[in-house]
């Protein structure tokens, strides 16, 4: 029963700590804008004018009270475009990620909880404290062990769907944003120049920078 105490334990210890950490996230984040919600800030203050009006009537709905939960509802409410023309592709897909890993997560627990779990529990292999839990409390050769396997099958479909629908909707975006012809779509990033191609300012100077370029691809330039 030791590992059952020490379960709980764990679980009320880790419970407090997030619930803190909540709480110090909703004091915080209505105080410190400029740290929670930079960007934010920047485009709905300072370059308003330079934006496309449409992204900034999407700002200026998202707008968050200083109120402590405010930013829950919009949180689950934004939709797949709309979260695309806030934060941009690269976070766009990471939050999805995040997303998925949730839904994974969710559509998995009400098989594993109210099938799972009380079959392993009255597996009769007579397994003490959180082992009950577990597939070793089933007896070999029992045939509540198809419920596992049928289990192993439900959860990699559901894995395969969701994969598959995520890829159609990061193929999608990124075709769009491939799509936008923005400046830093044909950038290149050159570093640790040659001291005789940098000027006193530490600006290249365009000439020698060329000269540099087409030495390196020639015929390319």
């Amino acid at each position: 029963m030791a590992s059952i105490a020490a379960f709980i334990t764990s679980l009320i210890f880790n419970t407090g700590i997030t619930l803190i950490l909540l709480v110090v996230f909703c004091i915080l984040r209505s105080r410190f804008d400029f740290v929670y919600q930079p960007n934010f800030k920047l485009l709905t203050e300072i370059v308003s004018k330079k934006i496309p009006e449409t992204k900034l009537a999407l700002l200026r709905k998202l707008t968050l009270s200083s109120s402590f939960f405010a930013w829950l509802t919009p949180a689950f409410k934004i939709n797949t475009n709309e979260l695309y023309e806030l934060v941009g592709f690269d976070a766009f897909v990471y939050l999805r990620f995040l997303r998925l890993c949730f839904r994974i997560a969710a559509f998995s627990l009400p098989y594993a909880a109210l099938v799972l779990i009380p079959i392993n529990v009255y597996g009769g292999n007579d397994q003490v404290g959180m082992d009950i839990l577990t597939l070793g409390n089933i007896s070999q050769q029992s045939g509540k062990l198809w419920a596992h396997l049928i289990g192993v099958w439900l959860f990699s479909f559901l894995v395969y769907y969701l994969l598959y629908a995520e890829w159609q909707v990061y193929v999608e975006y990124r075709q769009r944003h491939l799509k936008e012809n923005k400046e830093n779509h044909f950038s290149v990033l050159v570093t640790q120049l040659p001291p005789e191609v940098v000027s006193i300012l530490h600006i290249p100077l365009d000439e020698d920078l060329k000269k540099l370029v087409q030495q390196i691809f020639p015929d390319q330039t």
